[in-house]
Formats: C-alpha cells, structure tokens, sequence
C-alpha cells in the first residue's frame, strides 16, 4: 500500500479544492498534487531558475 498523507484544508480553500478535485477527474487529487509539487520544487528548489530569468512553460501540454 502507498503512503498516506493527510491535508487539512482551510475553511477558506473547501471550494477550491473541490474545484480542483472536479478537475482532475480520473487522475485524482494525488496525481495532481504529486504534479504541482514537482513543478513548485523545480522553480523553488535545487536547479531553480534564478529570480528575473525566465523559465519555460512546464506544462506545455496542458496549453489549449
């Protein structure tokens, strides 16, 4: 079984997460998480493109 991780939500964020959770659909809020903490770990994190350098479009193929 994988790991379990438990989010607490803010009263403030209930409509966005369920928002979110429409979304995603058949790939679930875990893929979904699992892919916005990758995108945010590579603009925040080791290999980050420094402040004022453009970086490319991470998601090209979500583009419509």
């Amino acid at each position: 079984m994988a790991p379990r991780r438990d989010i607490y939500v803010g009263e403030d964020d209930v409509a966005l997460w369920e928002k979110a959770e429409q979304l995603a659909g058949d790939e679930g809020l875990a893929e979904l998480l699992a892919e916005a903490l990758r995108s945010y770990i590579q603009d925040h994190g080791e290999g980050a493109t420094p402040p004022g350098v453009a970086s490319p479009n991470v998601f090209p193929d979500k583009l419509d």
